[in-house]
């Protein structure tokens, strides 16, 4: 696969798509018949991410569609992943890389299973809102979860309360009600989640932000995650327990997400 650097096409390399843990923000969203989707929303978080962090680039919105638009082409990509990320060096250099890649595994399944981990996510700063390279306690408790055969883990906070997964953002139904972990917990403020809400609220749907324990989730009706790449996906399963099978909420919300946005 071919990449863009700082501008430049690149054959893709071993080694990581960045420095981990780098002081930087990346952006995941998937690409449908060659069209990025919520591309200026996430272009906006990303440039807000770059201010936050002080990092100065040239990626910007025209750029890296005409990065985008590139790569789809010398790859053969039109349905997939496209990431891109902006990171400082030691040195002090400020780089950014766009890819493409074909759609991952997990992506297909219609339901997900999770696990609760017992890590705990420290106290939310100034950085949580904004999808910064810095998440070695979430990339660390997703693949121990996946290694497990779990498809999403769910992170607490110190207080016990559920604040996110460790690539998505937590729904859960009770009493007809769709609620999703308060943003001062610290989730990030996911596009996709936001969308949902809106979407939640124009089919009639009461969504609220609200604290969302443990034993919450084990009692909803219902559980779905979301994030830029899946939109909208039921968990089917939760700490090995089966959750209700039909989520008629659930598939209302999704039918109404595929009516508004082309796809699920």
């Amino acid at each position: 696969m071919m990449r863009i650097r700082n501008g430049q096409l690149l054959a893709s390399g071993p080694e990581p798509a960045e420095p981990p843990d780098a002081v930087g923000v990346f952006e995941t969203l998937l690409l449908r018949t060659g069209a990025p989707q919520f591309f200026a929303e996430h272009c906006q978080r990303h440039a807000a991410g770059c201010a936050h962090f002080g990092l100065d680039t040239a990626s910007d919105a025209g750029t890296l569609r005409t990065a985008v638009d590139t790569l789809v082409a010398v790859n053969g990509i039109s349905d997939g992943v496209l990431r891109w990320s902006t990171w400082r060096e030691t040195n002090g250099s400020v780089n950014w890389q766009v890819g493409v890649e074909p759609p991952r595994p997990h992506m297909a399944k219609p339901a997900w299973s999770a696990v609760c981990s017992i890590t705990r996510l420290p106290p939310p700063g100034p950085d949580a809102a904004h999808k910064h390279l810095g998440r070695r306690i979430w990339r660390e408790a997703l693949l121990t979860a996946r290694a497990q055969g779990f498809d999403e883990v769910l992170l607490m906070d110190r207080q016990g309360r559920i604040v996110e997964g460790g690539v998505s953002n937590v729904f859960w139904v009770a009493g007809g009600v769709v609620r999703t972990p308060s943003l001062a917990c610290g989730p990030l403020p996911g596009i996709t989640r936001a969308q949902v809400i809106a979407v939640a609220r124009e089919v009639g749907l009461p969504a609220e932000e609200s604290l969302l324990t443990l034993a919450d989730v084990h009692a909803a009706q219902e559980l779905f995650v979301t994030n830029a790449l899946v939109g909208i996906r039921p968990l089917a399963a939760l700490d090995g327990v089966p959750k209700a099978d039909p989520a008629p909420v659930t598939a209302r919300l999704q039918a109404a997400w595929r009516a508004a946005f082309g796809w699920s």
